[in-house]
């Protein structure tokens, strides 16, 4: 089920980031969450991850079909990644990055831990 961000809600309090981070790496290490708050320059705050395209950018990109559909949701697979980096830059929305330990594509897999704790209830899975 993807992760649906109410864009007019986002308070940017970062504790969806601070949970994927955890749920993810065993620690607090927000800058490999696979959500991640941005604020604009007007000050609005909004959740950014991976809006499970129809059409994925980041799946075409990828010369090693890494990235596929599974049950209706772009997935990356660790084991056949390479770190290459297409996908990232395929992707409009910013929503893939490297990992800097492993060298490989993360994104949001859609898990829903942020939507547990996220305090306003921005974060939805639908």
């Amino acid at each position: 089920m993807p992760l649906y961000v109410d864009p007019m809600a986002c308070t940017g309090c970062k504790i969806c980031q601070t949970v994927c981070s955890f749920v993810k790496e065993g620690k607090i290490w927000p800058a490999v969450a696979r959500v991640e708050i941005v604020r604009e320059k007007n000050g609005k705050d909004y959740v950014n991850a991976c809006r499970n395209c129809k059409n994925p950018k980041c799946m075409e990109a990828c010369i090693y079909e890494a990235i596929k559909f599974i049950d209706d949701q772009v997935q990356i697979n660790m084991m056949v990644c390479t770190g290459c980096g297409a996908c990232v830059r395929a992707c409009p929305f910013n929503a893939i990055k490297i990992h800097p330990v492993y060298k490989k594509a993360v994104k949001c897999d859609f898990c829903g831990r942020c939507v547990e704790f996220c305090p306003p209830g921005v974060l939805k899975m639908r």
